[in-house]
């Protein structure tokens, strides 16, 4: 099951459109791999549910139009960088522990 998950081992994302919901429920995982997401349009729900995810890597969103939820749920979710996710509505992020890079940007 995906509560299983602790560690995802580099994979080639390279020619992958649609994350919707990859990494959904791996509550386990406290980080990923730098994923090659230069092609992707749909990362909505890609980490909900990932309780102990502390960071995400930077990750190439210009093609992304479907973001939804990407982050409910990610209580323990610390640092990420917003210029990642232009278009996501951080109100649907619950972490209290969360800290941009840029909080300028939501003043």
């Amino acid at each position: 099951s995906n509560t299983d998950i602790k560690t995802i081992p580099w994979i080639d994302t390279s020619n992958v459109v649609d994350m919707n919901g990859m990494f959904d429920n791996c509550a386990n995982l406290r980080t990923i791999p730098l994923l090659d997401t230069s092609n992707v349009w749909d990362i909505a729900n890609m980490f909900r549910g990932c309780d102990n995810l502390v960071s995400v890597p930077d990750l190439e969103t210009s093609k992304v139009y479907a973001s939804s939820f990407v982050f409910q749920n990610c209580y323990n979710l610390e640092f990420i960088n917003p210029y990642n996710f232009p278009n996501y509505d951080w109100s649907q992020t619950q972490s209290p522990n969360l800290r941009l890079k840029y909080p300028e940007l939501f003043i």
